[in-house]
């Protein structure tokens, strides 16, 4: 890996963006892999997940780069996180959910409980020293906020610290009456870097030039940033005639009419507020120059369907992709390697590139 500089300054006026080296090289892929997503906190559904009963629930964390296998289990409301590698043989255990409080491994039948305990192994009964504790399931943390879950391997920041601005402005939001729509949630595939996909989310200085839905619900001149350690927010505030969301009397922002409230929590956690419920945009590395974006869409009770259909998600989205993969295509180029920012518009994206080059600082020993 090439060393280069990629200091970001904390005083947005005079100093310039990451390199474009981070965006196209399968080193810095692998990098970032395994010293940013590795240690973070990882978005991993709502209460669909638990449909028919289910007591196991099988995924991969940060599916498509690191594919770490993990299950959930629910014992009496209470979730655990599990792998899902077998202690016997590395099989994977779990292929889909289950609604059996315990289950076995399809190689040679090691079986688990719902505590991710080791309860049965045939043919083993003259290995000495066993079962021990190495037989049973490596545990992993997991919390529910917002009505989601969210689960880490080796979680380098506190949850709490991590998501306390989106508790701070959203904390009366009605999340137990979010319903999950399968038929408005879909992946997209882009291809670019990931973090050329968390850049332009993180400022609307390219609203009136890219989103012309977009333009005619929002205040440009009122957009907000804020940012803060762990993530930032961007405040689009309605123009006459939208629908804003309902805020409380110990909201921050209560008496405002905000259309929406777009966090991205990092490194790849996108929870969009609307009136209507929520959007989430999980942002998956696949390769140095490709992503896929989860797009989950949960609806507030008593909103129809057709309050999803008015909001042009899909066709922003797909505006977002075309002027996104036509920047990468540009930072491939021999002719750039770094810009610099707009301070009344661009603070979003220089506190995430500030964010990723203190990452890597602390770790530079190891490049």
């Amino acid at each position: 890996m090439t060393q280069h500089n990629y200091y970001v300054d904390q005083d947005i006026r005079k100093t310039y963006t990451l390199p474009s080296e981070l965006y196209t090289t399968a080193d810095w892929h692998i990098f970032f892999k395994n010293h940013l997503f590795r240690n973070s906190w990882q978005w991993t559904g709502g209460k669909e997940i638990w449909n028919n009963e289910v007591c196991v629930f099988p995924f991969y964390f940060c599916e498509g780069s690191l594919d770490e296998p993990l299950i959930l289990t629910r014992n009496n409301n209470e979730i655990k996180c599990f792998s899902n590698v077998c202690t016997h043989r590395a099989n994977i255990i779990v292929q889909e959910p289950s609604t059996r409080a315990r289950f076995s491994c399809r190689y040679h039948g090691r079986c688990f409980d719902l505590q991710g305990k080791m309860c049965g192994m045939p043919e083993f009964e003259e290995v000495t020293g066993f079962p021990s504790l190495n037989d049973d399931l490596t545990r992993y943390q997991v919390q529910k906020a917002f009505g989601f879950f969210f689960t880490a391997l080796w979680p380098s920041h506190n949850f709490e610290d991590v998501f306390a601005p989106v508790w701070d402005y959203c904390r009366n939001f009605p999340f137990d009456d979010l319903e999950f729509q399968p038929e408005f949630s879909r992946d997209y595939h882009v291809k670019a870097n990931w973090m050329t996909y968390c850049d332009n989310y993180s400022e609307g200085f390219h609203i009136p030039f890219v989103h012309p839905s977009l333009s005619k619900a929002i205040t440009y001149d009122e957009y907000t940033v804020k940012t803060f350690k762990h993530c930032t927010l961007q405040i689009g505030y309605c123009k006459p005639g939208e629908k804003s969301i309902p805020l409380q009397k110990n909201d921050p922002d209560f008496g405002q009419e905000v259309y929406a409230y777009y966090f991205f929590v990092y490194p790849n956690l996108m929870i969009n507020f609307y009136h209507w419920g929520i959007s989430v945009n999980v942002v998956e590395p696949t390769s140095s120059e490709s992503t896929r974006i989860k797009f989950r869409t949960y609806l507030r009770k008593g909103f129809s369907k057709e309050a999803l259909e008015d909001t042009a998600l899909h066709i922003t989205e797909m505006e977002d992709e075309q002027i996104v993969e036509n920047v990468q295509h540009g930072l491939r180029s021999s002719s750039y390697s770094r810009g610099r920012f707009s301070p009344s518009r661009e603070q979003g994206v220089h506190a995430f590139h500030l964010y990723i080059s203190r990452l890597i600082e602390s770790t530079r020993s190891q490049l």
